[in-house]
């Protein structure tokens, strides 16, 4: 039931995003717009054995990030932008769920350009809200505070959408580390 609404959840979130895109401020490509959200679908892989042994090995998760070129036009000029992000990402197995909630700033700067593909790298520092239930260890943590950072690699793929890759670092809860993979489209929306 549970994976169902998960199902129906992303569904409704590609529809709104596609919806917002096609709303959003019209102009040609050429137009600079001030801010851009960059709502995603993700994909988290744990990296730790006893982790994806509780929760799976493959979690689902959103998430969303700001761009703010108006207020970062100079930094922006010399190749980097600064990014806060915010994300949920959900995990579950059997009985045993774990909720992973990411929020942090980045840099990112461009490493190559040819016609609409840009690729990218950067690095990030986030706090992070931790919640996990492992019902056959006994261990049900209620909500607690984490610390690490990601580091990730991208590609804008049209002035819309882009693909990135991240690792995030999470600082062990309860002896579970919950650090892993991500792999998320990214819609554009431009203010």
């Amino acid at each position: 039931m549970t994976r169902k609404r998960c199902i129906h959840a992303g569904i409704a979130f590609l529809l709104c995003a596609a919806f917002l895109m096609t709303t959003s401020a019209e102009g040609s490509e050429g137009d600079k717009k001030l801010f851009f959200l960059s709502p995603s679908i993700t994909g988290y892989f744990p990296t730790d054995s006893s982790t994806r042994s509780a929760f799976g090995s493959s979690w689902w998760g959103i998430g969303v990030s700001l761009n703010m070129e108006a207020l970062t036009g100079g930094i922006e000029a010399a190749g980097l932008r600064f990014t806060p992000y915010f994300g949920l990402y959900h995990g579950e197995k059997h009985d045993n769920d774990a909720w992973i909630v990411p929020l942090g700033i980045q840099a990112r700067w461009g490493l190559s350009e040819h016609g609409s593909l840009r690729s990218y790298a950067g690095v990030g520092v986030s706090a992070y809200g931790i919640k996990f239930d492992d019902r056959s260890a006994g261990v049900d943590t209620g909500w607690k505070s984490a610390f690490g950072g990601r580091f990730m690699l991208g590609m804008d793929i049209t002035r819309w959408f882009n693909v990135e890759a991240a690792y995030y670092i999470v600082s062990d809860v309860k002896d579970y580390d919950l650090s892993g993979f991500s792999l998320q489209g990214k819609f554009k929306i431009y203010f």
